[in-house]
């Protein structure tokens, strides 16, 4: 991730969090995938060999989503994002008010 995060950076303005910096770099920016397709490759290359989990993981949400996700149903999240299992490392006072269990 710091490969990326480095090699994308713009020294300029305050990047913020890793994940939502790439996410809206993603979002935004047409270019961003295909300048950084290498780096990218390496990021995801290694993210395939990490064992799967059936647990129950945790996310931070800023709103409460329940409503729009149903228990069960199947949810592609397009997006990195930090999550957590057991809960006690997203419980943070500065995380979020909404905690959300993704299965």
């Amino acid at each position: 991730l710091s490969l990326v995060f480095g090699a994308t950076i713009d020294p300029t303005q305050e990047a913020g969090q890793l994940y939502s910096f790439i996410n809206r770099r993603l979002r935004h920016e047409r270019g961003f995938l295909v300048r950084n397709a290498p780096a990218l490759a390496i990021l995801f290359g290694g993210l395939v060999r990490l064992p799967l989990r059936t647990d129950t993981v945790w996310r931070v949400a800023h709103h409460d989503l329940r409503k729009s996700y149903p228990i069960g149903a199947t949810v592609v999240w397009w997006g990195m994002s930090m999550c957590a299992s057991p809960i006690a490392p997203m419980s943070l006072k500065n995380m979020s008010s909404h905690l959300m269990p993704r299965r």
